[in-house]
């Protein structure tokens, strides 16, 4: 199957350069302590329609070198500052040593998007010092993205890239799940997708947080076969853009 023209990766983003951008789709997954098995799940699919991604990374896994010695993918980090905004130190006691423990897994990350969307200024400027591009840390839902674009957070620094549609906000707020309307999106249209939810083809939040706590090897058990979910929905979208 050819690469559709559409889709494109984070990488290729220049805010004054609409061709880079307008009307493309940018596909991003927060990889989210995904087991092997979940995490393969989706790199296969995205095998099968040869789609690019641009995976941001929370853990080390062997699933690393694929992704990094595929052309199609960028790959950047998901920074879990939680811990440090709760006083609990467990993944260090600053911002920039948070930074720091996720650039040991990917020193060359070219985007970021925090856990909880968490963004500011001063971790603005850290990303900027650790050579960080993009940021993927603001959520405008598709309903009210119309004529969004990325912006240079910081002039030839760092460029700010909206998502608009999330595989778990479609669960918590049960969006119309007819694909064909996404698709319809004009201007820039970014997806943040979860493996784990596309393995499950997660139907509802509950689906998920029934598995927390399950063995890996047990997950399989969980899964959603009966009706319609996300990894329905993620390949019809596809398959209504190719």
């Amino acid at each position: 199957m050819t690469i559709s023209s559409q889709f494109s990766r984070v990488s290729a983003i220049i805010p004054e350069d609409k061709s880079t951008w307008l009307d493309k789709i940018f596909l991003t997954v927060d990889i989210e302590w995904a087991s092997d098995e979940v995490l393969s799940y989706l790199l296969n699919i995205l095998d099968e329609y040869q789609i690019p991604a641009t995976f941001l990374v929370t853990h080390q896994t062997k699933l690393l070198s694929r992704i990094l010695e595929n052309p199609l993918h960028d790959i950047g980090i998901h920074p879990n500052f939680n811990f440090l905004l709760n006083g609990d130190s467990r993944n260090g006691n600053t911002m920039e040593q948070v930074l720091d423990m996720f650039f040991e897994i990917v020193p060359d990350a070219v985007a970021s998007r925090s856990h909880s969307l968490t963004y500011n200024s001063h971790l603005r400027n850290c990303l900027i010092e650790r050579g960080v591009r993009y940021e993927l840390s603001q959520f405008i839902p598709y309903s009210m993205a119309e004529k969004i674009k990325p912006w240079w957070s910081v002039s030839n620094k760092l460029i700010s890239v909206p998502f608009i549609w999330a595989d778990d906000a479609q669960l918590v707020y049960d969006w119309d799940w007819d694909p064909k309307i996404l698709a319809r999106q004009e201007g820039l249209t970014v997806l943040d997708v979860h493996p784990i939810h596309v393995y499950l083809n997660s139907e509802n939040v509950d689906r998920y947080e029934r598995t927390k706590g399950v063995k890996t090897s047990e997950i399989d058990k969980c899964r959603n076969k009966k009706s319609y979910g996300i990894e329905n929905f993620i390949r019809d979208y596809i398959e209504s853009i190719i």
